[in-house]
């Protein structure tokens, strides 16, 4: 069962679009505004480690996750200059506030789960269709056609 914690008297969530500048601008202004005790930005908690690195990083700089045992199976999250994140992350260094990444673990969707077995009722896929012009002329429609 999950401990239950008061909320604090107030919450400020900010809705931004990834890597637009004018979205940056305001993040630090509500930040500004707001003085949190706390940051948290979308992204994989397993990133967490290296939030305390970001005041001795230049940007663009990225996030990357991947399955050892997969490589090809990998995520990431990438940080500009002008990124809110990224903004909302050096905002929290500067001012000495716990910044913390908060989403589902990257495992959780770099995993290969199996897919499972079509059930009897399911018809067989498909076969695929080539993207190439073959030999055979193309069908003609059925439709009748009129000049423009």
């Amino acid at each position: 069962m999950a401990r239950e914690q008061p909320l604090p008297e107030r919450v400020a969530l900010l809705g931004i679009r990834h890597h637009g500048p004018g979205s940056a601008r305001m993040v630090v202004a509500a930040l500004e505004a707001v003085r949190p005790e706390v940051v948290l930005i979308e992204g994989p908690p397993e990133g967490d480690a290296l939030l305390p690195h970001v005041p001795h990083l230049t940007p663009p700089v990225a996030l990357l996750l991947h399955d050892e045992a997969e490589p090809a199976s990998a995520a990431f999250w990438p940080f500009a200059e002008f990124s809110p994140e990224w903004r909302a992350m050096t905002w929290a260094h500067e001012h000495d506030v716990p910044v913390r990444f908060f989403d589902l673990p990257a495992a959780a969707s770099l995993t290969d789960a199996p897919t499972p077995p079509p059930a009897p009722s399911d018809p067989p896929p498909s076969p695929p269709t080539s993207l190439f012009p073959t030999s055979s002329p193309p069908p003609t429609s059925p439709l009748p056609t009129s000049p423009l």
